[in-house]
């Protein structure tokens, strides 16, 4: 049997994930139409610090971010 997997490149930190049978290491962020995977989603569970680079990149998206009480921006669903 031949395993079909398929890689896809969080937009936070650039890696590729693997999708596939028993493999779903990042999932889809409907507000922002991106991916993100679960290491970045982890590590940033109290926010991302708003960055330069990461506002512009949702800037292009035509995304305005929602920032937290510590003025960090939290991932949505």
């Amino acid at each position: 049997m031949i395993e079909v997997c398929v890689l896809e490149r969080c937009f936070l930190c650039g890696f590729d994930r693997r999708f596939g049978p028993n493999a779903y290491r990042a999932r889809h962020c409907k507000s922002w139409d991106v991916v993100i995977c679960n290491v970045c989603r982890s590590s940033h569970s109290g926010g991302i610090v708003p960055t330069t680079a990461l506002l512009k990149s949702l800037a292009t998206l035509g995304i305005e971010p929602k920032r937290n009480a510590k003025g960090w921006i939290d991932i949505p669903d």
